[in-house]
């Protein structure tokens, strides 16, 4: 097995615009497609100031659980909660997702966003109920985007049964051409 470690939050130095939200995803996609490569997300701890955090325990701990799960077979995820799917009844934005098993947020759901046609992205309000995340936002009506710690330093709260934290992600697919900086290569009209 091979593992990705998701860059953890880091809001940049002074002087510099990183958005590392866009290498995150590729570094998750990349692993999606390789049946032995595991993505392990760190968003949940750091230093949104400095790009080396100190705490790496819980990354070591989620790692050696993925190690026992895929090599030895033991009852642990290999990973995190990572997006499958959604589906939309009336204003409410149903999200799945692989790893999901004892899905439980710590505290108040935080960075989650929903979007209409438009693709403008409004705070939202989640709820967990048997492993899928409901999403509702009072500015949106119709729901058809999704983006759950999707940013530089996303800070995420949602974890399944073996502490593993939720992969960020966006159901959008504008956006696309993003360069290392998070400048936009081409059409910005969809932000």
């Amino acid at each position: 097995p091979f593992y990705v470690i998701g860059l953890a939050c880091y809001d940049g130095d002074a002087g510099n615009n990183y958005d590392f939200s866009y290498v995150r995803e590729s570094q998750a996609k990349a692993c999606q497609n390789d049946n032995n490569a595991y993505f392990i997300s760190s968003c949940d701890d750091g230093d949104p100031t400095f790009i080396h955090p100190k705490t790496k325990r819980y990354i070591c701990e989620r790692v050696s659980k993925s190690i026992q799960s895929v090599i030895y077979g033991k009852n642990y995820a290999s990973g995190g909660p990572t997006y499958k799917s959604h589906t939309v009844e009336n204003n409410t934005l149903i999200v799945e997702f692989e790893n999901a098993s004892g899905l439980t947020a710590k505290g108040e759901i935080t960075n989650l966003y929903l979007a209409g046609e438009d693709g403008k992205y409004y705070l939202a309000v989640g709820e967990i109920r048997d492993n899928k995340l409901y999403v509702t936002s009072s500015k949106v009506s119709n729901p058809v985007y999704v983006k759950y710690g999707f940013g530089k330093s996303p800070f995420v709260n949602i974890f399944n049964k073996d502490n593993f934290s939720m992969t960020p992600f966006r159901t959008d697919e504008y956006n696309t051409n993003i360069d290392f900086f998070g400048s936009i290569i081409g059409d910005s009209s969809r932000m």
